[in-house]
């Protein structure tokens, strides 16, 4: 199955019927209505952003409808390998995160209290880059912070919600406008003990050398200077594309 069309109407039914057990005025007819006229033969990305819409529609205000998302939450993942797997039903929440997060400045710390449990069981790294964009310097103390939180999960989201080209998502530009602190928390995950949360380091550092040449070149010299087997091969993976194209 692919994995578009695990968001079928029965996917529907069963979150719907989840908040209105959590949100008892949740309209819950009108929400599976709204998803009947609008799901088809969408792409997964096309999906993603009418299901968020349509939350958007029928639950509380944004700051109201954290907690109930939070509370549908289920057990943290163990594995990495788990996690697009086990952490499907929650992706349209993430997605609504994305959409609407950046237009509530007043409930910045909320949201950032939701991420941190999301990519606990699915990837948050979306939801975090529009607060990148939109408030670089109150996301970046997060991420700071969050660069030594004991969970793998999200020490790997400090930096795979900062890339320049993550796939699926729109460029963002963060990485090259704040470039000190990039490096900063890049460099503070270059010997992390997950390889995971390196290899995201690696895909950061592939992914400047197609946007700017110079800064890529400067991270590649602070991960040399760490004189480490973990930032060696991180250099060396994350410079596959620029050897690629015969630039090193």
């Amino acid at each position: 199955m692919l994995i578009k069309d695990y968001y079928d109407m029965s996917y529907i039914e069963t979150i719907g019927t989840q908040i209105k057990a959590l949100y008892p005025d949740f309209p819950l007819e009108a929400f599976i209505a709204d998803m009947q006229e609008a799901l088809g033969d969408q792409s997964y990305s096309t999906k993603m952003t009418i299901i968020a819409k349509s939350l958007h529609r029928h639950l509380p205000g944004y700051v109201e409808s954290l907690p109930i998302l939070t509370a549908m939450l289920g057990e943290k993942l163990t594995s990495m390998k788990e996690m697009y797997e086990q952490g499907k039903p929650y992706a349209p929440f993430g997605k609504y995160i994305e959409c609407y997060a950046s237009q509530h400045e007043e409930a910045f710390a909320e949201t950032i209290a939701y991420i941190y449990e999301l990519t606990q069981r699915y990837t948050g790294e979306f939801a975090m880059r529009p607060l990148l964009d939109a408030f670089p310097d109150q996301t970046v103390a997060v991420l700071q912070t969050w660069v030594t939180s004991e969970s793998d999960f999200v020490r790997r989201l400090c930096s795979e919600c900062m890339r320049v080209r993550l796939p699926w998502a729109k460029t963002l530009t963060f990485a090259l406008e704040n470039f000190d602190s990039y490096c900063a928390i890049l460099l503070q995950l270059a010997n992390d003990p997950n390889a995971y949360v390196r290899r995201s380091v690696a895909n950061n550092l592939n992914d400047l050398y197609k946007v700017d040449r110079n800064k890529a070149a400067s991270l590649k010299s602070q991960l040399e200077n760490l004189q480490s087997p973990q930032a060696d091969a991180i250099i060396k993976h994350g410079t596959r594309w620029a050897r690629k194209q015969g630039l090193l």
